[in-house]
């Protein structure tokens, strides 16, 4: 009984290091983004390296099968982007409605990752696992574009974010085309990647 228990907490513990080594890698991905896409390109950090995200999200949930990990692999995201968005919107900016705000990107990032446990859990069983995966892409970017969307209408004045905003609202003909395809393509290539090894 004892070798049960202890053979059940260790599968348990064992899940939590690629589930945080996917996290922390998503977490770093977004972060370069975040950098180089808006301090050098002027483009949205949200938008232009979406597929980027959706394949780390797609590629891990197709490698540990579990409902959660979608949501599980977004903490550090979540986690961690609290302090850094409060500093760089509210005391450098100060370009949130208020600094508490800053907090309410942890539930968005999580409400995407909660996105693709369902897409992935509840797309049709007869599917192919590779329209699954393309499925699971493209419900990334869709969950992306409107939770995000919500977000930077609700935390932000229109005038202090409406360079982003262009991107969602303005360029919603460009945008959610882009999210979508990128998150169907990241699909495909997760799928791909994981047929490999």
């Amino acid at each position: 009984m004892a070798t049960l228990t202890q053979s059940t907490k260790s599968r348990r513990a064992s899940i939590w290091l690629p589930i945080l080594g996917y996290g922390f890698l998503l977490f770093a991905i977004y972060g370069a983004a975040a950098f180089l896409v808006e301090m050098y390109s002027g483009g949205c950090m949200f938008v232009i390296p979406i597929y980027f995200y959706a394949l780390v999200i797609v590629l891990g949930k197709l490698k540990l099968q579990r409902f959660g990990t979608g949501l599980a692999m977004l903490l550090p995201i979540a986690i961690l982007g609290v302090p850094m968005d409060y500093y760089g919107d509210w005391v450098m900016k100060q370009n949130l409605i208020g600094p508490w705000y800053a907090l309410g990107w942890a539930p968005v990032f999580l409400a995407i990752g909660l996105a693709v446990d369902l897409v992935h859990r509840y797309a049709p069983a007869d599917w192919h696992p590779r329209w699954r995966a393309v499925a699971t892409g493209v419900g990334f970017g869709l969950a992306f574009y409107l939770v995000v969307l919500f977000a930077l209408t609700a935390f932000y004045p229109e005038t202090d974010q409406v360079w982003h905003l262009d991107y969602f609202q303005g360029g919603i003909y460009f945008t959610l085309p882009w999210m979508l395809v990128n998150g169907g393509f990241a699909g495909y290539t997760a799928y791909a990647i994981s047929r490999q090894e």
